[in-house]
C-alpha cells in the first residue's frame, strides 16, 4: 500500500513543472484521549521523522494574477509507543502527504490561497508485542481536507506560509486480525475536525533556502463499526479524539 502511494506521488508531481527538492527532520507526537479528555494512548518520533518532497510555492508575478502551487512529501521514522493499558512499544511509521492550491497575488506583499489536500497515515504495528506482551495491529488514516490561506513576504528573502485546514473526509482502517483472528478489519469514518500549519521559509541563495515549520491537527471521534466476533460476542469499535503535532526544520533545493 505505501509503494503505490509513494508511485503515485512522485508520478504526479513530477509531471508539472516543479520548483524545489524538499528535506527536512522533524519531531512527531500523536495522542488519543477518551471522552472526558483521559489519556489512552500516544506515539513520539524516536529520534525523528525524515521527509523527502517536491513544491511550487512561487506567488503569481503579477498583481492579480492567479498561480496554482502544490506540495508532495513522503515521510518515514520509528515511534515509541505507549498506551494506557497496553504497555510501550517500537513500531515503523510512514506519511504521504499532497496538497493543490491556488493562490491570487493581492499586492507585493499577500497572496491568498484555497485548495484541496490529502493525507495518508500508516501505522506498522502488526503482530509486534509491547513491553506487557499485548499484540498491535496496523492502522491506516485517510484524511481529505481543504487548506486555505495566504502566504506572505515580510523582507527580502523571507516568506511565511500560515494555512488553515478543515476536514472534509476521514476514514480509518484497523487490521484487528492482527491480535485476535477472530477479530473483523474495522472501518471507521473521522469527519470531524481542523487544524493549522505555518512554514516560515528564508532564501539563502538563488538555489538553495532553509525552512521550519509547525503543524497541528484535532481529529473528533469516529464513528463505531460494530460485529459479532466468536467466543467475545457483540462488539463495537470505534477511534477516539486525537491530536497530532509536529515540529521540523529542512532545506529546499530550486532547480
Amino acid at each position: 500500500m505505501m509503494t503505490g502511494v509513494i508511485a503515485g506521488l512522485l508520478m504526479s508531481t513530477s509531471a508539472l513543472c516543479a520548483a524545489e527538492l524538499t528535506f527536512d527532520l522533524s519531531d512527531y507526537r500523536y495522542r488519543e484521549e477518551d471522552d472526558f479528555g483521559n489519556f489512552q494512548m500516544h506515539d513520539e518520533a524516536k529520534p525523528v521523522f525524515a521527509s523527502l518532497g517536491i513544491r511550487d510555492w512561487d506567488r503569481p508575478e503579477t498583481q492579480g494574477g492567479f498561480k496554482f502551487n502544490y506540495t508532495g512529501e513522503v515521510t518515514a521514522g520509528r515511534t515509541h509507543y505507549q498506551g494506557r493499558n497496553a504497555g510501550v512499544q517500537r513500531k515503523k511509521y510512514y506519511k504521504a502527504r499532497m496538497e493543490g492550491l491556488l493562490s491570487y497575488r493581492v499586492n507585493d506583499l499577500v497572496s491568498p490561497f484555497v485548495g484541496l489536500g490529502f493525507r495518508f497515515v500508516h501505522d506498522d504495528s502488526g503482530g509486534h508485542p509491547s513491553a506487557n506482551g499485548g499484540i498491535a495491529y496496523d492502522r491506516q488514516n485517510y484524511l481529505l481536507y481543504l487548506p486555505f490561506g495566504f502566504q506572505i513576504d515580510p523582507v527580502e528573502n523571507l516568506s511565511i506560509k500560515a494555512q488553515g485546514n478543515a476536514v472534509l473526509r476521514g476514514w480509518q482502517i484497523s487490521y484487528l486480525k492482527d491480535t485476535n483472528p477472530n477479530y473483523q478489519t474495522a472501518h471507521n469514518d473521522q469527519d470531524k475536525g481542523w487544524g493549522f500549519d505555518v512554514t516560515a521559509n528564508y532564501k539563502v541563495t538563488e538555489s538553495w533556502s532553509m525552512y521550519s515549520f509547525y503543524r497541528y491537527w484535532s481529529i473528533d471521534r469516529s464513528d463505531r463499526d460494530c460485529g459479532t466476533v466468536a467466543t467475545v460476542g457483540y462488539v463495537c469499535w470505534w477511534e477516539p479524539d486525537n491530536t497530532t503535532k509536529e515540529l521540523g526544520v529542512g532545506i529546499a533545493y530550486r532547480f
